[in-house]
């Protein structure tokens, strides 16, 4: 695999991971705090869903799959996660999305709009 391969294998990833609101949530939370583990439920429930379904989907389907591409690093006893060794890649991409101006009123990536399918 040459260097073309492996950039566009990591984009690949990279927006394979964010086209899942769950996953989207879970990077904005860790944006939003310091370099600490955070706790599953309580600190990381995204809206619309109640703590007891989260817990349970980022145990066993989110947290996984974003610690399969080192964004995140995660325990099971307790419940909690942050930031994994790629997660500067990852949290650059969103906060490049959440200030472009450049992109249509529709899809303005403000905190809520970004990961809340209400809007």
């Amino acid at each position: 695999m040459d260097d073309r391969d492996r950039v566009a294998s990591r984009w690949d990833g990279l927006l394979s991971q964010l086209a899942v609101r769950e996953r989207r949530f879970v990077i904005l939370s860790l944006i939003e705090c310091d370099d600490t583990w955070l706790r599953v439920p309580e600190d990381v429930t995204p809206p619309g869903t109640s703590a007891e379904s989260a817990a349970i989907e980022l145990h066993h389907v989110h947290l996984p799959a974003l610690a399969a591409d080192e964004f995140v690093e995660w325990r099971a006893e307790p419940l909690s996660m942050r930031r994994g060794p790629r997660f500067d890649e990852i949290a650059a991409v969103v906060r490049v999305l959440m200030s472009a101006e450049a992109l249509p009123s529709c899809l303005h990536a403000n905190s809520r709009s970004f990961v809340d399918s209400n809007q």
